[in-house]
């Protein structure tokens, strides 16, 4: 049984991925609101010192601490928390002698998901290798995390993993999500349940993903959207990419406009959780 150190273990995602570790792991919580557990460590990752303490006790780091687009925070505390907050993490796990990091990015990197007007899709689908230019803070810090990522696989020989969620759906929000599916303003209608971005933690850590720096989008197969997508997106965007693989969608009419195809081929992971399937969570719990 390894030894993971997962940072934002308390929060909305960290709460899925701890949970699905600790199956076959021995989890350690890092976080600003880490409780009094036997295994849980309260530190801020802006405390070099000690995240790189914390780091000594484990075999892998998952690192999802950070401030989320919801958050709505200052620009600079984007900067200050999710970039340096990042490097901190990195350094720590270097100097600490881990050398297999899980980095918790955000498709928001791509930039796609602003829907500004001078920057749409290249492609249908979307997949990891379309050029990127985020403008929003919160994106770009998550560019950047993405960044040193590679700097570090490609300098310090480790194995390190970003992984890109589309927006994260989570039982709280269930509510709310259901609310907004068939939006009548411009979306690109992706997401992904957190039970299926913790499991694709816990194959990656399982299964490894090669040597060196690797990134995966992490979506569900269909989207919030009840239309086919080619539909929807050529009503909302005025139009198709240049490059559309139609058999994609020819086989899944509601095929997300972000491709999980590396993560399948990489993690073998496929997210299990379709619209359907929330619609009915939505509908069996207690508060609905």
């Amino acid at each position: 049984m390894s030894s993971v150190l997962v940072t934002g273990g308390s929060g909305r995602l960290g709460r899925y991925v701890v949970g699905e570790l600790s199956r076959s792991h021995s989890v350690w919580n890092a976080d600003l609101r880490a409780g009094a557990g036997e295994q849980e460590v309260a530190l801020d990752i802006l405390d070099v010192r000690a995240i790189t303490e914390a780091c000594q006790r484990v075999d892998c780091v998952v690192h999802l601490a950070a401030l989320d687009f919801d958050t709505h925070s200052a620009s600079h505390d984007y900067m200050r928390v999710n970039v340096l907050g990042t490097w901190n993490v990195l350094e720590a796990c270097s100097v600490a002698g881990v050398r297999k990091v899980v980095v918790c990015s955000s498709i928001a990197a791509v930039g796609l998901d602003e829907l500004r007007s001078d920057w749409t899709a290249q492609t249908l689908p979307v997949t990891e290798e379309h050029p990127v230019q985020p403008a929003d803070p919160y994106s770009v810090s998550k560019y950047i995390m993405e960044i040193m990522g590679a700097s570090f696989a490609h300098s310090r020989a480790m194995d390190i993993l970003c992984v890109r969620p589309v927006s994260i759906v989570f039982d709280a929000g269930l509510d709310l999500f259901v609310s907004m599916v068939d939006e009548t303003r411009p979306s690109l209608f992706a997401y992904v349940y957190a039970g299926d971005v913790a499991h694709a933690i816990g194959l990656a850590l399982q299964r490894g993903w090669g040597s060196g720096y690797e990134c995966v989008i992490l979506s569900a197969s269909d989207t919030a959207h009840s239309a086919p997508t080619l539909e929807w997106y050529r009503h909302f965007f005025g139009g198709l990419p240049a490059e559309v693989d139609e058999s994609v969608f020819a086989a899944t009419p509601r095929a997300s406009p972000y491709s999980s195809a590396r993560a399948r081929g990489l993690l073998n992971w496929t997210a299990e959780v379709s619209l359907a399937e929330l619609r009915s969570k939505r509908q069996q719990s207690p508060n609905s």
